[in-house]
């Protein structure tokens, strides 16, 4: 039987598993250069929205607390990290980062190319000890898990997610 405290929260869950993902997918150029301008507000905004429009039960409603955005840029790879609240259950992120490969196309035209939306989920060992887990959202909806992933830390986090250009 799951103990319901050990659900994730929907809130939490709902930011970091579709609502981020959907929207970066939707326009990824516009997506990476509004997280780069606007910052953490950026996903306060995504967050405050995204509890009042699907979470009926204030109480069920988290603050944004802990979260921000941390843009950055590797060569010709874009993207950025946002961090989460801390997460308490099995699948909450602890981070995530949306990126792409920047191509141009001509003088004013770039487009994003190989676009990924990664997380770094809050998961347990068979022995109960915490651990991370390396995964992924498709474009097309699909989650894909990578197994185990880097130690809790945006550096560490970083290198992860550049690793799959190279």
């Amino acid at each position: 039987m799951i103990n319901e405290t050990m659900k994730p929260r929907k809130h939490h869950y709902l930011v970091a598993h579709e609502t981020l993902p959907l929207l970066f997918y939707r326009n990824p150029i516009e997506f990476l250069v509004r997280s780069n301008e606007e910052k953490d507000n950026f996903v306060r905004i995504i967050w405050v929205k995204t509890g009042e429009k699907f979470i009926e039960n204030l109480n069920d409603r988290l603050p944004p607390t802990g979260l921000f955005v941390q843009p950055f840029n590797q060569g010709q790879i874009y993207g950025a990290i946002f961090v989460f609240p801390e997460p308490r259950a099995i699948t909450e992120a602890h981070m995530t980062c949306a990126l792409g490969k920047l191509r141009k196309m001509s003088f004013d035209n770039e487009e994003l190319d190989n676009c990924r939306y990664l997380t770094l989920e809050h998961g347990e060992s068979v022995d109960g000890s915490p651990r991370t887990v390396f995964c992924a959202w498709e474009k097309d909806g699909t989650h894909l898990n990578f197994g185990d992933g880097p130690e809790n830390d945006i550096d560490a986090f970083l290198n992860k997610c550049l690793s799959i250009y190279q």
